[in-house]
C-alpha cells in the first residue's frame, strides 16, 4: 500500500480527490446530459434506422451518466470518512468510481474497434490510443491512492488500545 501520493500525506490526497471528483462529476453530468439529449432527439426521429453499435454506445453513455451523478454524492461521504476517520464512508466512492472505471475501460474499447474498423488514419488510431490509455491509467492510480487511503484508515480504526491511551488514563485492561 502506498504511504504518500505525488507527495502529499494520502489524508491530503484523498480530500483533494474526493473535492477534484465532486467539481469534475458536476462537469461531466452537464456535459453528458447534453449528449444523451441529442442521441434521445435522434433515436426518437429514426428508431427504427438506428445502427446496433450507436445503441450500444449510447446505452453505455446512460450508465455513465448514471455512475457520475452517484459519483457526486459518494465524493461527499469519501470526504466526511476521511474528515471523521471512517473508512466505510469512502467504500461507496471506491466501488462507484471502480464501476466508472470498468464502463469507461468497455466504452473504449468498443469506440476503438469501430475507429479500426471503420476508415480512420491510422495517426489518429494511435492517437486516440495513446490519450485513452493515459486517462484509463490515471484513473486506476487514482483509485489505487483512495484505497490505501481507505486500508490506512481501516488499519488506524481496527488497532486494539494503544500505549498513549494507556498512559493517558492510567490503567491496563484486564482480560
Amino acid at each position: 500500500m502506498l504511504s504518500s501520493v505525488c507527495c502529499m500525506s494520502l489524508k491530503t490526497y484523498g480530500v483533494v480527490i474526493s473535492y477534484l471528483s465532486l467539481i469534475l462529476s458536476a462537469l461531466a453530468t452537464l456535459i453528458l446530459s447534453s449528449f444523451i439529449k441529442k442521441n434521445i432527439l435522434i433515436f426518437h426521429e429514426v428508431l427504427s434506422d438506428v445502427p446496433f453499435r450507436e445503441f450500444i454506445m449510447f446505452i453505455l453513455e446512460c450508465i455513465c451518466y448514471f455512475l457520475v451523478v452517484v459519483n457526486i454524492v459518494s465524493s461527499i461521504t469519501m470526504c466526511v470518512g476521511i474528515a471523521k476517520k471512517k473508512h466505510l464512508l469512502m467504500l461507496p466512492w471506491l466501488m462507484n468510481f471502480g464501476l466508472l472505471l470498468l464502463v469507461l475501460n468497455v466504452y473504449f474499447v468498443i469506440l476503438g474497434i469501430n475507429y479500426i474498423l471503420y476508415p480512420h488514419p491510422l495517426s489518429f488510431i494511435l492517437k486516440f490510443f495513446i490519450i485513452v490509455a493515459g486517462i484509463l491509467a490515471l484513473g486506476w492510480f487514482l483509485l489505487y491512492g483512495i484505497y490505501s487511503l481507505f486500508k490506512n484508515i481501516q488499519t488506524y480504526r481496527e488497532t486494539p488500545v494503544t500505549a498513549e491511551f494507556q498512559t493517558t488514563f492510567g490503567t491496563t485492561l484486564c482480560h
